[in-house]
């Protein structure tokens, strides 16, 4: 199998493929703004995470117990609602493909996360093989 550095040109590189999709695709379509997202290799594999902005008012409501378990609700459905568009998104805009689909997972800081596992495409630039 081809390393993620030969299938993507890098993390580096993939990382900024996926920043352009991010600012000129997927924003532009989103409900609500879409914020850090995360490039990580682990030998072929390359994950990408990705989590949802909050307004000042947002950041209000996490301050009650319902508010924060509302929010985390609606966090977790935008996701779930933007999936299978990044999804697509990222394999036809960075030459990769996705892994076993996407899932919306409990991120580090605790807030909804999509999670999207990435490894490089095999050229087939054989023909008559």
């Amino acid at each position: 199998m081809r390393s993620a550095r030969q299938g993507t040109g890098g993390p580096e590189r993939l990382e900024a493929s996926l920043n352009a999709l991010l600012v000129h695709y997927l924003l532009e379509r989103a409900p609500g703004p879409l914020r850090r997202f995360r490039v990580v290799q682990e030998g072929d594999l390359i994950r990408l995470t990705l989590s949802v902005i909050r307004s000042p008012f947002e950041d209000r409501l996490r301050r009650t117990p319902q508010g924060r378990a509302a929010l985390a609700c609606w966090e977790r459905d935008l996701l779930v609602d933007l999936g299978p568009m990044i999804w697509t998104a990222v394999e036809e805009h960075t030459g990769a493909a996705v892994v076993g689909g996407f899932e919306v997972v409990t991120g580090e800081d605790g807030d909804p996360t999509l999670l999207l596992e990435l490894e490089p495409r095999q050229r087939t630039d054989r023909v008559g093989a």
